[in-house]
């Protein structure tokens, strides 16, 4: 047995974790990367609380816009458990782990393998494949938006770094176009943890409403993931990609 199957059947075999168990995680609802990690516990009935965190944004808005941020992620305490001071970082019972889209793979393996990869390894391998690609080819452009559409005060965007990010990001954008003609979602019919980073990306590019032409693969793709509890609770809000 592989020890991504061990995990796996271990998981089934203790799928009633998930209505047991309060994970800790600490982050921002604004942030993609929290809205990762939420959407997958809501999707999983996994109890949890969020604990507001950010070296960047608060109550008011993002730190260059004169506001304070939320903090936490500078205190010794949190260093401690990541040293990087991002977010999002879970405790899953005494377990801290840090980076998006490795909770991701915990949930999967140790929490709900059902509702999150099927229970096997090939779907787990092809959602890591796109979510990667997610990290790689996606993320860098959207920060590029939001802070230069969003968060950054007027005076000081850049329509050129928009309209750079905007026309890069058709690339990849035609690449899934092109995927999803073969499969209802990134690692197969079925959902997992791949379609999360993805989705959620996705998303936050079509509210910024930017030029762009006709994709009917990824707009039925994205009607199927609006159906989901964890979509509509944590990325749905059009306020949790333009406030800034």
């Amino acid at each position: 047995m592989t020890c991504v199957a061990h995990l796996v059947r271990r998981g089934e075999a203790n799928a009633s974790q998930r209505k047991c168990g309060m994970i800790k995680v600490w982050g921002r609802p604004t942030s993609i990367n929290t809205q990762r990690v939420l959407w997958a516990l809501a999707d999983s009935d996994i109890p949890h609380e969020l604990i507001l965190a950010s070296a960047t944004m608060g109550p008011n808005g993002h730190v260059s816009k004169g506001g304070a941020a939320f903090g936490i992620v500078n205190t010794a305490a949190y260093r401690a458990k990541n040293p990087n001071g991002t977010v999002p970082m879970i405790d899953d019972d005494g377990f801290i782990l840090w980076e998006s889209n490795a909770i991701l793979v915990w949930l999967a393996l140790k929490r709900a393998p059902e509702v999150l990869c099927g229970g096997d390894p090939r779907h787990l391998a092809r959602a890591l494949q796109w979510m990667s690609w997610t990290n790689e080819r996606l993320e860098p452009l959207l920060h590029t938006l939001v802070m230069e559409l969003v968060r950054l005060p007027e005076v000081q965007r850049d329509p050129d770094k928009v309209e750079k990010a905007r026309a890069a990001m058709l690339g990849p954008l035609a690449v899934l176009e092109t995927h999803l003609e073969r499969q209802l979602y990134v690692a197969g019919d079925r959902f997992t943890i791949g379609d999360i980073p993805t989705g959620a990306a996705v998303y936050r590019w079509l509210v910024f409403e930017l030029e762009r032409p006709e994709m009917p693969n990824i707009a039925a793709w994205q009607s199927r993931l609006s159906d989901r509890k964890g979509f509509r609770t944590h990325v749905a809000s059009r306020d949790f990609h333009l406030s800034g």
